[in-house]
């Protein structure tokens, strides 16, 4: 979600909508960084990219696709202007619940306040501190 990041690693990529994926937490992995796992009557709220191939490589290679830190899929979500879209995600090989790696929170919590998120899913971002 964070747009300063985004540009660093990503510069082709733009912001298209705030997304929603259902049915989903958001936790910490064993790596120390956010993951989504299913959830019944909860959701995760974040940001919709359009990225070019460049991004995608350079996410892939950051994420730590080879290395085998990340996995990468399609999921479908719901964009806050109501569209149904199946996007590109990267999600945790090994989701057991770990502790936060040491400066992660902060960017994580600042970028949802930047990007408005509601009050009450911010704070449970903050509740990982």
């Amino acid at each position: 979600m964070d747009v300063a990041q985004m540009a660093d690693r990503c510069p082709g990529a733009r912001i298209v909508d705030g997304a929603i994926l259902a049915e989903h937490k958001i936790i910490i992995a064993q790596a120390g960084f956010a993951n989504a796992v299913p959830a019944p009557r909860k959701a995760v709220i974040g940001m919709l990219w359009d990225i070019t191939p460049d991004d995608e490589a350079a996410l892939d290679h950051y994420e730590g696709i080879r290395s085998g830190v990340y996995r990468k899929g399609e999921i479908d979500v719901t964009t806050t202007g109501g569209k149904n879209v199946r996007a590109l995600y990267y999600y945790a090989a090994d989701p057991t619940p770990g502790t936060p790696a040491p400066g992660y929170l902060e960017p994580v919590v600042a970028a949802a306040r930047h990007h408005g998120l509601p009050a009450d899913y911010i704070a449970e971002l903050e509740g990982w501190f």
